[in-house]
């Protein structure tokens, strides 16, 4: 008998609900249950969830945590106020082999009083950092950062203009990069072999499904490229009800579920060979 026939099984939205009720303490340490949990707890829908349960309005106590999901193991960090619209980056520095998170302060509605405060690991004495450059842009709520060859990025925005703001995680430097070509929608950002890639999924002129990326392939130059694939027909799967989580070491773009039903799926689609295949979870 599956999972999804199991009438002993909880469903996995109930569990959603029960968590949200939960510290952010123990969210931060359930993210390392399993693959699975990890993508539920990173869904917008969760996040919704959270943003408007009990638990998440008063964050002055809140406890900031970094975890590693394939150990396990997390670790506490100092205690910082955090807001609901703060957002928070994992950085690594791979000369000096530091991780360093770097968190955007914005005490909704004051706006002027938005600064970034950064920690680094691995020193005798941990302790937040406020003596760092600011950019005028402000990080959007749905973009998720991204570290790659020891620089952050995330989309950010500043009067409906979107653009991508690297942070040097070794110097402590911004640089902004024009995206016009994002400004049509948010993009998911992925590490596309060692390079920036940004996706959303787009209609083609005859009405057909495209998964749309694009790739910086020069930061100081500020150069992209765009790669349209076609997304397989099928009557089966609803493309809008899923999101592009990454991208895997064999090439294949992994699209995780928004919304959470009895039966979980997580898709990888091959877009050199156009080819898809569904996994349950």
């Amino acid at each position: 008998m599956s999972r999804a026939e199991n009438p002993a099984s909880i469903p996995i939205d109930l569990i959603l609900e029960i968590l949200s009720r939960l510290p952010s303490k123990s969210v931060g340490r359930f993210h390392c249950v399993s693959k699975l949990w990890q993508s539920m707890l990173s869904s917008p829908y969760f996040k919704d969830l959270y943003l408007t349960s009990g638990k998440c309005h008063s964050r002055k106590d809140a406890m900031t945590l970094i975890c590693n999901p394939i150990t396990g193991k997390y670790a506490e960090l100092p205690k910082v106020i955090m807001y609901n619209t703060s957002k928070a980056f994992l950085g690594f520095d791979p000369v000096d082999r530091q991780f360093k998170i770097l968190v955007e302060h914005l005490p909704y509605p004051s706006a002027r009083d938005r600064r970034h405060i950064i920690l680094t690991s691995g020193v005798p004495k941990l302790g937040w950092r406020s003596n760092i450059g600011c950019p005028k842009y402000y990080s959007y709520y749905w973009s998720e950062g991204i570290c790659i060859s020891g620089d952050i990025y995330y989309v950010a925005h500043e009067k409906n203009i979107l653009v991508i703001v690297c942070f040097d995680v070794r110097y402590e430097e911004f640089k902004v990069i024009e995206a016009k070509c994002f400004n049509r929608k948010t993009p998911t950002l992925i590490n596309y072999k060692g390079k920036l890639g940004g996706i959303n999924w787009e209609s083609g002129d005859s009405g057909a499904i495209e998964l749309r990326m694009w790739v910086l392939h020069d930061v100081n130059k500020k150069e992209w490229s765009k790669y349209v694939y076609p997304f397989p027909e099928n009557d089966v799967i609803k493309v809008h009800e899923f999101t592009v989580a990454g991208m895997t070491t064999r090439g294949e773009f992994d699209l995780s579920m928004l919304d959470t039903f009895k039966r979980f799926y997580i898709l990888y689609f091959n877009a050199e060979k156009n080819t898809l295949r569904s996994v349950e979870i």
